[in-house]
């Protein structure tokens, strides 16, 4: 091959990688064709093909490109991402991370690069570990759900304070954070929610929530709901219009029922600081896995699906407002309220990814930056200044 043909073909191939990680951004992963890519960049589709044999493998590529220096961003309070050309990397590798579960050809790459990035950032330290898992959780969750939940807008001073938290035993102590943590850690049972007793309509909803986490929204359909269910689609359309109807009410029925059991739990366990804790490691078991993956691709189809957004909302607003409840009744400042609220929408779906990329998120010792950051928000209050300067950073 001649220098010329070299120049051209690391042109194409860049060109290529570029289109793709506007168009995932702009369009979002599941809207976006081969076709598309090969108009953006100016090349043909036999081109493309040639690199990367079909979507997944130019997904990949970019991973492989951009992932590490992605999750680096992720692991900062304030995500470093300014230029126009860096927010739509961001998105599409959100995108891409997200998806990975359902993409094998993606996810045997995103696999160990997320090990050695968490083996190279934490060094097997516990308290390094939570915090870099609540760090990156925060971040993914904002990222994620920031166009539909107002609340997680005000996180970014809470990923301060965690991003602030001390690794060392002495200091967490001086600030009112103790480390005892040998009584025995009680996980809060949780379950994806079940139908009511006879209720066809829920059953429904419930083999909608296993079809969108498996497959995601673009390719979910009356069929492919009524065929999981063991039905005939005729079953199902009596009760709901179209696909989107009935995804969009499955989502509303299932994270009311969430909210309330998760509240329900953490009033069941010893009801203090660490049965939120005791939550989290619940809400990451095998039984909530449905759940998790569907709202993580509630979320991704929402950017560009106006009426899914709309069916969402309300969901969302009730949730946070028993969200808020909850909070309230302890004893968070009620400056803080909305802060924390959005806090825990955020690492919800930040854990679930998390765990879907190989981290074994159940396993962190969550009390840790739990307690510290009740410890630290009724000590300081607004007083990031202070915070930052008692963790010595």
């Amino acid at each position: 091959m001649t220098i010329a043909m070299d120049r051209v073909a690391n042109d194409s191939h860049e060109k290529f990688l570029s289109a793709g990680v506007t168009l995932i951004a702009k369009r979002g992963i599941d809207n976006i064709t081969v076709a598309d890519i090969s108009r953006e960049s100016g090349f043909t589709r036999a081109t493309f093909y040639s690199y990367f044999g079909d979507l997944d493998g130019l997904y990949a590529d970019i991973w492989v490109l951009y992932g590490r220096v992605w999750l680096d961003a992720m692991s900062r309070d304030d995500v470093p991402y300014k230029s126009q050309e860096d927010q739509l990397k961001c998105f599409a590798l959100l995108e891409i991370f997200i998806t990975c579960k359902r993409k094998p050809s993606v996810l045997e790459v995103v696999l160990p690069s997320v090990a050695t990035w968490w083996s190279d950032s934490t060094h097997g330290n516990k308290v390094l570990e939570a915090r870099l898992a609540w760090t990156v959780a925060a971040n993914i969750g904002v990222a994620t759900s920031k166009h539909l939940a107002p609340a997680v807008g005000e996180v970014s001073d809470i990923i301060s304070l965690i991003r602030a938290m001390p690794l060392e035993e002495e200091q967490l102590a001086g600030m009112g954070v103790p480390l005892n943590l040998s009584s025995a850690f009680i996980e809060a049972n949780l379950d994806t929610p079940s139908p009511d007793s006879g209720n066809d309509e829920d059953k429904i909803k419930i083999s909608t929530i296993e079809v969108v986490a498996a497959a995601g929204v673009a390719d979910a359909s009356m069929t492919r709901i009524a065929r999981n269910l063991q039905v005939t689609t005729g079953s199902v359309y009596p009760r709901f219009k179209n696909v989107h109807e009935v995804i969009g009410e499955s989502f509303s029925w299932s994270i009311e029922r969430i909210v309330s059991d998760n509240t329900a739990a953490y009033f069941a366990t010893s009801g203090n600081t660490d049965s939120y804790a005791s939550v989290i490691v619940g809400s990451l078991s095998e039984s909530r896995r449905a759940w998790r993956n569907f709202r993580l691709e509630m979320y991704l189809a929402s950017r560009s699906h106006d009426a899914l957004s709309k069916k969402m909302i309300p969901g969302l607003e009730l949730s946070d407002a028993i969200l808020a409840k909850f909070v309230r009744k302890n004893g968070i400042p009620d400056s803080f309220i909305d802060k924390v609220v959005g806090l825990m929408h955020a690492l919800g779906i930040g854990f679930a990814v998390l765990q879907n990329a190989g981290i074994d998120t159940r396993s962190l010792e969550h009390r840790i930056p739990a307690r510290y950051l009740v410890a630290a928000i009724s000590k300081y209050g607004a007083q990031y200044e202070e915070v930052a300067s008692a963790a010595g950073v």
